[in-house]
């Protein structure tokens, strides 16, 4: 009888035990999965944001450039680069003797349109 006793004790696992736990490791991977996907998706997100605003200080920064130079800055400007669309208007206002700059960058990710826009102000150095 000790010997009968043993044996059920080794048995292994049942059918509804292996069921069970592979349930669980199929739950955990799945839900590791997507968090990887989100963080994917908004780490593009963040990187077009980024882009955006670096292109956006590019043109203020040449725009600068150009008002230093005593070059006309009041403009409206267009342009496309990679997937951004941007565009910018600078008028002058002779009141506050400032240029009143207008910039956005626009583009599409996902099939949902983003932008970025900046309202500042050019000091006038003539």
């Amino acid at each position: 009888m000790a010997r009968s006793s043993c044996r059920s004790r080794n048995r292994g696992l049942s059918l509804l035990e292996v069921v069970v736990a592979v349930g669980i490791l199929a739950a955990g991977i799945v839900t590791v999965l997507q968090a990887l996907s989100y963080s994917a998706r908004f780490s593009a997100v963040a990187g077009d944001i980024t882009n955006a605003a670096f292109l956006a200080e590019d043109t203020l920064q040449e725009l600068e450039f150009k008002e230093s130079r005593n070059q006309t800055v009041g403009e409206s400007k267009s342009g496309e680069v990679a997937h951004f669309r941007w565009e910018y208007a600078a008028q002058y206002n002779s009141d506050l003797q400032l240029y009143t700059l207008n910039y956005a960058v626009r583009w599409n990710r996902l099939k949902i349109d983003e932008d970025i826009m900046v309202d500042t102000f050019l000091k006038n150095i003539k």
